[in-house]
């Protein structure tokens, strides 16, 4: 899970360059997405430091 992933990096990397591409062709500053994906960053690295597979791993080994 997360940046161990392939998967994520090449998806991470094209959703940063098309996702400000998108928001400029909108008319909004593309440059809004580096603030919120810096806040998802801060988020994930808080709440999740194994990334989102590791999240999903935690919850299926829960008990019942």
């Amino acid at each position: 899970g997360g940046a161990y992933g392939l998967t994520v990096v090449i998806l991470s990397g094209v959703v940063g360059q098309v996702v400000p591409a998108a928001l400029d062709a909108a008319g909004i500053d593309g440059n809004l997405m580096l603030v919120v994906f810096g806040a998802g960053t801060v988020h994930a690295l808080v709440t999740a430091p194994r990334g989102i597979g590791g999240q999903v791993e935690d919850l299926l080994r829960r008990p019942a």
